[in-house]
């Protein structure tokens, strides 16, 4: 009897030191609904180094600046608790010179998604402007909000001189499986 209580307390032993660095593992690869703070860092900069570039566009604003519109992902790795993917959207809106191509007004939507294949959503969106050359445009509003799978970001400014007014709503939107929309 006492052998096989021996047997049976090693083979439990094993299976307890087996289970736990399988769960070790799992809880590094656990990715977060939330923003870190490295994701907000990096989608707030020009050209984010962890995120692709999926499309640029420009249009004239007016004979002197114009707008410039880029659109960045990035797939997050690991899964949420929930056992989701994530996904960040990035919807960067930028007033340029055109002599110069400086940036003057700078609007980011970023928001950050969890799918699975059958459901999806938005779980964060942020917004944010910097103004990168001061007293020329005037905020009336730049924020964002978190409606089911769409980030939605609400940005509109005035030129302080011509009165010229532009800016618009911005949409960042995900599928159930994984694609991004920017409508």
């Amino acid at each position: 009897m006492s052998r096989i209580r021996k047997i049976v307390i090693l083979v439990s032993l094993v299976n307890l030191f087996i289970f736990q660095s399988v769960n070790v593992l799992a809880d590094n690869q656990i990715a977060s609904d939330s923003f870190t703070h490295e994701e907000i860092v990096d989608s707030l900069e020009d050209d984010p180094k962890d995120m692709t570039l999926v499309e640029e566009l420009r249009k004239d604003l007016d004979e002197t600046t114009y707008i410039e519109i880029r659109i960045y992902e990035k797939e997050n790795s690991g899964l949420t608790k929930a056992g989701y993917k994530t996904k960040l959207g990035t919807y960067t809106y930028r007033v340029k010179d055109k002599k110069t191509g400086t940036t003057l007004i700078k609007y980011v939507l970023t928001g950050k998604f969890r799918y699975n294949g059958k459901t999806c959503s938005c779980t964060e969106a942020l917004g944010k402007t910097t103004h990168l050359v001061k007293n020329r445009y005037s905020v009336q509003n730049d924020s964002a909000v978190v409606s089911g799978d769409t980030a939605i970001g609400y940005f509109y400014c005035t030129n302080i001189k011509t009165k010229k007014k532009f800016g618009g709503t911005f949409k960042i939107r995900i599928s159930k499986n994984g694609t991004i929309f920017y409508p």
